[in-house]
């Protein structure tokens, strides 16, 4: 079976029969042949890496010459038995001739299909729905020319988080200590970063000793007991020279020595751990801290890469991307842009994207109001004073964002 994409910039509907199908050759049809070249052969490499070997081809025909459109696609028509044209993307002259072929070529039930993003399916006439399988973030980002770039390529780039029941937990549990004072927290988050500046050396990177002498004014971190009880903290001991404790885990460190690391790492494992009504995961991919390389270039040694965004959080399903940025804290209308960017950048126009806030206090003389309003007129939802939400809310929330 033969399937026609019109090229679009939305980069997922190019590949939507090969995400729901499993067609033998895929015919791009546009009006920039550098593109269509250029994307075939991410394209080509991402199926390649699947297990997936695919004809992918080009036609390139400008986009205001009907005649010459028409005329293309009954080439395409009479040199395939089977053709499935793709109505999601591409100009308007293109559907329109689309729609004269179909007529034209009625006898040879020439079938057309268009993307159901609602529940994730491909629909063929009336009568055939094909689930869309979804892309990882990585992949996704790449099908936008563009990078996930990892902390064993950069210091700063991605980490993967070894996900299990424990460290769920102990993500609930600094939470619920966060949002008791999230201004408070961070705060003391600071002082705990500025304790590990200070530490002594040691060959175990969960053990912090510091000198009190190291400090005129030592950090007062008022939820240093709520941390120990949680378990969090362990072996927490204060004399009159030092302070010495030791983190639960590396991760759990990782958590407690960045500010605002603990909000993104909640919306992160509600998005992990939310199910549909088949008790299967909700989302095909989640990941915090998505640093992007944005040259498309996969560099090795980290050499030459151009960070523009991180992404506090992201996630996909089917054929929809869910770009998070977390505040918590103040937070100013830069922010709206800035998640603006990078969602049309790698998502186009099938993103989601969502701000989630902790307050919209004052910032920079920008009111609330004007807050609501920009990213209203933005396309960007916003979940505010999340810290108040109950446990049931915020599930129910995060796994409806795909559909917002």
């Amino acid at each position: 079976m033969t399937y026609v994409e019109f090229f679009d910039k939305t980069s997922v509907r190019n590949i939507c029969s090969c995400l729901a199908d499993e067609p033998e050759r895929v015919i791009f049809v546009g009006d920039n042949k550098k593109l269509m070249k250029k994307y075939i052969s991410i394209y080509r490499g991402l199926f390649s890496e699947r297990g997936r070997s695919i004809d992918f081809s080009y036609q390139c025909i400008a986009k205001n010459d009907l005649d010459s459109v028409i005329e293309l696609l009954s080439e395409i028509v009479e040199a395939n038995e089977e053709v499935v044209f793709d109505l999601d993307g591409g100009e308007d002259v293109y559907l329109m001739a689309v729609g004269m072929i179909y007529e034209r070529y009625f006898d040879r039930k020439i079938k057309l299909q268009r993307v159901n993003v609602q529940n994730n399916t491909l629909c063929l006439g009336t009568d055939e729905e094909k689930h869309i399988k979804g892309l990882s973030v990585p992949e996704h980002i790449r099908i936008y020319d563009g990078n996930v770039i990892f902390d064993d390529v950069i210091r700063e780039g991605t980490h993967i988080w070894s996900y299990t029941g424990d460290f769920k937990a102990d993500i609930d549990k600094m939470w619920d200590i966060c949002r008791r004072d999230n201004s408070l927290w961070n705060r003391e988050i600071k002082d705990l970063q500025v304790l590990e500046k200070s530490r002594m050396p040691s060959k175990d990177a969960l053990y912090t000793m510091v000198q009190k002498a190291c400090f005129d004014r030592l950090p007062e971190i008022k939820i240093m007991s709520a941390l120990v009880k949680a378990g969090l903290i362990l072996d927490y001991k204060e004399t009159d020279s030092y302070i010495s404790y030791r983190y639960k885990n590396e991760q759990v460190k990782r958590c407690l020595v960045k500010a605002g690391q603990v909000l993104e790492m909640k919306i992160y494992s509600v998005a992990k751990s939310v199910l549909d009504s088949k008790g299967k995961a909700v989302y095909d991919d989640v990941m915090n801290g998505v640093c992007i390389d944005w040259d498309g270039e996969d560099l090795e040694n980290g050499e030459g890469i151009v960070v523009e965004n991180e992404i506090d959080v992201m996630m996909t399903k089917g054929v929809v991307p869910v770009f998070i940025s977390c505040k918590n804290g103040q937070v100013d209308v830069n922010e709206l842009y800035k998640l603006n960017t990078v969602a049309q950048r790698f998502g186009g126009d099938y993103a989601k994207k969502v701000l989630v806030v902790t307050s919209l206090e004052r910032n920079g003389g920008d009111s609330a109001e004007f807050f609501r309003d920009r990213a209203r007129s933005m396309g960007i939802r916003l979940l505010e004073n999340v810290q108040h939400m109950r446990e049931n809310e915020l599930e129910r929330t995060v796994k409806n964002l795909w559909r917002t």
